[in-house]
């Protein structure tokens, strides 16, 4: 009877791990996806989907990312902070004790993959896009890291 018990009380630790591990992981993704989004500068979505479409080398994505993103951070939503560094970027539980650590490469990958799933830009930034690339003859104009989009010049 012990012997179950504990058996029991073991499935139910690792149970329990597993549901904390997959809920923290769901949380990463999601504060991940938030910051993809949004550079910390004013249209950086816009420049970091058209750079993503420009270069197809994952060295360039991720040195345009580095650039775009810069070094230091910025509230989320003022309970969540990131920073970035050469490293890449840390998210901030600022209430609690979560905290990411998450590569450059890590970014690239999942903001790539949100262009992909047309998940990247909101329905303002594809209107937006959509006149731009009008704007510029069908063609998706060059960004410049954390410079106005489109470049005017």
């Amino acid at each position: 009877m012990e012997v179950q018990l504990s058996l029991l009380e073991d499935v139910n630790t690792t149970l329990e791990r597993q549901a904390r591990e997959e809920a923290l992981a769901e949380l990463k993704t999601e504060k991940l996806e938030e910051v993809c989004r949004y550079s910390g500068y004013r249209d950086g979505g816009l420049r970091i989907w058209a750079a993503m479409k420009h270069y197809q080398d994952t060295e360039k994505r991720i040195r345009f990312l580095r650039d775009e993103y810069g070094t230091g951070g910025h509230s989320m939503d003022g309970s969540w902070f990131v920073d970035y560094d050469s490293s890449g970027l840390h998210i901030m539980n600022l209430r609690g004790p979560e905290r990411f650590q998450v590569t450059w490469s890590e970014l690239m990958w999942r903001t790539v993959t949100m262009i992909h799933q047309e998940r990247f830009l909101d329905e303002e930034q594809r209107a937006k896009m959509a006149e731009i690339i009008a704007d510029h003859g069908g063609e998706i104009p060059f960004p410049i890291a954390r410079y106005p989009y489109p470049v005017k010049g």
